[in-house]
């Protein structure tokens, strides 16, 4: 059985909205819809797939902005960590929604917590690792040699800390204890930018190669 990951990016940021796809059973999980929902429907139905699910990494509106059109287009069920919600209802987050001419966070249908498995399809799961810092329910997705770090881990770089609810010391100790222990060939696909390999970043991204950790 066989997944497709397909990665458009969205939205005034530019952000990586990722698609994974189950091939024999033609359904699809949403992971981080920020804007474009039409675009991003349109995409699924060309590719012959149904969105069964939305999870996301974490809540800032140039993540979530696309999620409320597509729940209404689809039914699909909407997820986010039990520590996001507060971001998700935070004034600044609406804030940050306006500004960006988005959509404003709904309320999700599911929480999850770290070690939580979602099925993409009946044989098929992403295991969820929660790291804080960025946000505080912030995530990364683990789904087969593949990790979604959301805007924990970029390409040569890390998340901000600066916006509500972020932290540096977290952030640091997400990436130590969640995922350079991960195995060297895994390929990162982030939020923002291209992609990696947990490799690459140990030995080349100076927040795991140097001494800020």
């Amino acid at each position: 059985m066989s997944l497709k990951i397909t990665k458009l990016s969205v939205g005034p940021l530019d952000v990586n909205c990722y698609l994974v796809c189950c091939d024999d059973h033609k359904v699809c999980v949403l992971v981080d819809p920020g804007d474009a929902s039409r675009r991003i429907l349109s995409t699924v139905e060309k590719m012959g797939y149904k969105v069964e699910k939305i999870v996301n990494t974490h809540a800032h509106a140039d993540h979530t902005g696309g999620v409320k059109n597509i729940k209404e287009a689809t039914g699909a069920l909407f997820y986010l960590h039990e520590d996001e919600q507060e971001v998700c209802r935070h004034p600044l987050t609406a804030e940050m929604a306006n500004y960006i001419g988005v959509e404003e966070c709904p309320e999700p249908d599911r929480t999850m917590i770290d070690g939580d498995t979602i099925d993409i399809c009946p044989c098929k799961s992403m295991t969820v690792l929660h790291t804080p810092g960025h946000t505080p329910g912030s995530v990364c997705l683990l789904i087969g040699d593949t990790l979604l770090t959301g805007d924990t881990l970029f390409h040569m770089s890390v998340g901000r800390t600066d916006l509500h609810g972020g932290d540096s010391a977290s952030l640091l100790n997400s990436i130590k204890t969640k995922i350079s222990v991960l195995d060297e060939n895994i390929k990162v696909q982030p939020g923002h930018g291209e992609g990696s390999t947990i490799k690459f970043e140990r030995e080349n991204n100076p927040f795991l190669s140097g001494s800020w950790i």
